[in-house]
């Protein structure tokens, strides 16, 4: 921590010493001493700086079942809070909101906020979450009972 020093006489009390000391402390912090002969100040100043996000996700478009994971990390001090909202309601208090199965009612607007006593910086990302097509859930095991009946269906002209 640095530390200075500034010593005084002051005019208005000629032979009173009076001091000012600052230190700048490992947590970022400042802490003043105002000393005289007569009484001491003590006054500990913390420096914000209010939250900005740096590192958000895009909109996914996602299928029913498939896992996500939505990132959202922002910088401030001191160390901002982050908070997940769907639609205006809290879902989850982290950097990462994770999904390991997705569903329909899973579609929405999600806003990550970060805050601190300084503010707060808000982000919204929209998830779609779209339903299998019938083709990816078409299973290879139907398609021989799927010919079968396209061949019965044939002979039958």
């Amino acid at each position: 921590s640095a530390r200075r020093s500034r010593h005084d006489q002051d005019n208005k009390f000629p032979g009173l010493e009076r001091t000012l000391t600052f230190s700048l402390l490992s947590n970022g912090s400042y802490f003043f001493v105002y000393s005289t002969e007569l009484f001491h100040i003590f006054v500990t100043f913390f420096p914000s700086e209010p939250p900005s996000i740096v590192n958000s996700s895009g909109t996914p478009v996602v299928f029913t079942g498939d896992s996500l994971a939505l990132e959202c990390t922002a910088r401030g001090y001191p160390q901002p809070v982050i908070r997940w909202y769907k639609n205006g309601s809290l879902v989850h208090e982290n950097t990462s909101l994770e999904f390991s199965s997705l569903n329909e009612f899973d579609t929405g607007v999600y806003q990550c906020n970060a805050s601190n006593i300084a503010g707060s910086d808000t982000y919204e990302v929209e998830v779609l979450v779209r339903g299998q097509t019938s083709d990816t859930t078409l299973s290879w095991s139907r398609f021989p009972l799927f010919y079968e009946s396209l061949r019965v269906f044939k002979n039958a002209l």
